[in-house]
């Protein structure tokens, strides 16, 4: 008994140092313990011999006030302005600093600054995964399982990437995960190429939250320190740990910056669209206003008579009015429409719409006659699984009898 109690102090006295030693240590607890919103940006960089280029740039901001994740994706062919006479996109800025300062955690910097005033946020830590060190990754956490809707071929004998996979389930090693989330050969372009990473990255995600990841918890540390490029300390790592408790998926938004493609000087680009770019991070700013938890489980409905097809949504209230989204919800049941998530916008919107996030406008017209919602647009995202969203304004009128 005494041998026991000896051991539960040691236990505890251990545990209150690591404890004092982390908030004396680590940035990040400091941050989270006054909560303050923490924005890290991830970088996918390839590794040619004469420089590197952000393959895929990736700002994750996160609320510790309700414990929310924003992923926002911003394609790499943005158009970022002239630098030295030059029209060049976000992907080349880490390029061109990496040559002129000769290190590649200066250029990191510079390339943080960058993105930083594109989100008109500030970015408080960094990740650069090279390609190598994202296969390490896969592999040690265990194949993915994906199923891939359509043949893909691609062969680049320049750059040595040479892609077939054929349609199907595929359980996918480092290699050939790499090699998935590289494809753009499609209708889509780059923004399915994002669209893809995003679906990927949710998939990785729940595989490294399974308890076999735990015993692996030292290799992937391993990884980090060798193959991976962070501000990082070791202290700030243990408590990512610690809040990766509390994570939920339905505490995680994907969002894409969108634009008009452009060609410049005879070179593609992305023009960005600034007024969804800004309300994009209005939306993330205010993610401290998210009225969670959400229901464990989407809205049952049962399908009205004579519904021949399914009628997937997600309903935002982007208003004063508590509560808007989820009685708004209830009564779409009566109409035979699924809900898949509701929650509060993130940011207040005068008037109210219907997105059609398919491109199948007859859908949406159909929500908007149902909620007497004047404006109706097309926005594909297929990543938020649903046929519509529901914006609702301070104009939209909600008469629970007359619904």
């Amino acid at each position: 008994m005494k041998v026991l109690k000896f051991f539960l102090i040691v236990f505890i006295f251990i545990g209150l140092s690591i404890g004092f030693i982390i908030q004396r240590n680590s940035t990040l607890f400091k941050k989270i313990s006054r909560g303050e919103r923490v924005n890290f940006l991830v970088l996918g960089t390839d590794e040619l011999k004469y420089g590197r280029h952000a393959d895929t740039i990736i700002l994750v901001s996160y609320e510790p006030k309700t414990k929310f994740f924003d992923v926002l994706s911003i394609p790499r062919d943005t158009y970022v302005g002239r630098i030295k006479w030059r029209r060049r996109k976000l992907s080349e800025v880490l390029f061109l600093s990496l040559r002129k300062r000769k290190d590649l955690s200066r250029a990191v910097l510079d390339f943080t600054k960058r993105v930083e005033k594109i989100v008109s946020m500030d970015i408080d830590f960094y990740f650069v995964v090279t390609y190598e060190g994202f296969k390490d990754l896969i592999d040690t956490i265990g194949r993915i399982k994906v199923y891939i809707p359509f043949d893909m071929d691609y062969d680049d004998n320049w750059g040595n990437l040479h892609i077939h996979f054929k349609k199907g389930w595929h359980n996918l090693n480092g290699e050939d995960a790499l090699k998935y989330i590289r494809f753009r050969k499609t209708a889509l372009g780059d923004k399915g190429r994002i669209m893809r990473q995003q679906e990927f990255l949710k998939l990785v995600i729940k595989k490294g939250l399974s308890i076999n990841t735990v015993f692996k918890i030292p290799d992937l540390i391993e990884i980090f320190k060798k193959k991976f490029l962070t501000n990082l300390s070791i202290y700030d790592m243990i408590v990512i740990l610690n809040e990766a408790r509390f994570f939920d998926f339905k505490n995680l938004r994907f969002q894409l910056l969108s634009g008009e493609p452009r060609i410049l000087s005879g070179k593609d680009f992305l023009i960005l669209d600034e007024e969804k770019k800004e309300e994009m991070v209005d939306v993330i700013k205010n993610s401290w206003r998210v009225n969670w938890p959400r229901p464990d489980k989407r809205i049952k409905i049962k399908r009205i008579e004579n519904e021949k097809e399914s009628l997937i949504v997600d309903v935002w209230n982007a208003t004063k009015r508590s509560g808007l989204a989820e009685r708004v919800s209830k009564i779409l049941r009566y109409y035979g429409i699924d809900v898949l998530e509701w929650g509060n916008w993130g940011r207040n919107k005068r008037y109210s719409m219907v997105v059609a996030r398919t491109g199948d406008l007859k859908k949406a017209h159909r929500i908007a006659k149902i909620l007497d919602i004047k404006i109706v647009k097309t926005d594909i995202d297929k990543t938020r699984m649903v046929d519509c969203s529901i914006v609702l304004g301070e104009d939209f009128k909600f008469d629970e009898e007359g619904l």
